[in-house]
């Protein structure tokens, strides 16, 4: 379909006008070459540990030589954990809080690769397999905490997304509630399994597949696609199948 439309997310009820005239406006979007080695001035490079909190995840590359992925409780956290006992205040899921009420959590930082490396893309596969099982491994530590209900993982690039160091890392956040967005999408995600008999995702899946238009990978257990509704350009949905 050409020209500009609106469509409408068949799972979030989403409405997204897709303007394909867009895509032809001039970009500074480029290739930027990193230099090889450690950057002394870098707190996430191999050598400077001593510049970052006690780590609290790490996994080891097979010479010992080095670590692989390193997770450090962030300096300039978003929340902190109460030091002892009880939150003063302990939040009820879907509960509206009040403004400025104390809101407890944990908030880390995934460093991705000793290297300095900015593009997390140039990283081996296995690389990235290892910064997979950190994420997982802190998901399910901080899920035998009862007090929290949620956890996040973002990752920004560049500077004008919030990115600070340029060092490739990702971020975690774990909070005592779930955030309201997240907690649209999984009531979506319910509403539509009843309508549908099945996984709505799975059906996703399904037409994706049978269109071809906005399938991008797939592996023996893994596919990737465009969603029909993307809110973004180069948005991709990864999910196992």
């Amino acid at each position: 379909m050409s020209g500009s439309h609106l469509r409408i997310d068949p799972i979030f009820d989403r409405c997204v006008l897709i303007a394909p005239e867009r895509a032809h406006r001039p970009s500074d979007i480029q290739t930027l070459i990193m230099p090889d080695g450690p950057i002394l001035e870098c707190p996430f490079c191999c050598g400077n540990e001593h510049d970052t909190p006690t780590a609290v995840y790490e996994s080891y590359r097979d010479d010992r030589r080095s670590w692989d992925v390193r997770v450090v409780p962030n300096r300039f956290p978003v929340v902190r954990m109460p030091n002892t006992g009880p939150p003063s205040i302990a939040p009820i899921p879907g509960m509206q809080l009040p403004i400025g009420t104390p809101v407890f959590g944990q908030h880390e930082v995934i460093i991705e690769c000793p290297e300095h490396v900015r593009n997390l893309a140039t990283l081996p596969v296995r690389q990235l397999r290892e910064v997979l099982r950190a994420y997982r491994a802190r998901c399910l530590k901080l899920r035998e905490d009862s007090r929290l209900k949620s956890v996040t993982i973002f990752k920004n690039v560049g500077a004008m997304a919030g990115a600070s160091l340029v060092h490739s890392h990702s971020q975690l956040i774990a909070l005592p509630i779930v955030p309201p967005r997240l907690q649209v999408e999984v009531t979506a995600l319910d509403a539509a399994a009843q309508r549908l008999g099945k996984p709505p995702l799975v059906e996703m899946i399904e037409q994706e597949r049978h269109t071809g238009d906005r399938w991008i990978a797939e592996t023996a257990r893994m596919v990737c696609f465009a969603p029909y509704a993307s809110r973004f350009a180069f948005e991709a949905w990864i999910m196992p199948k």
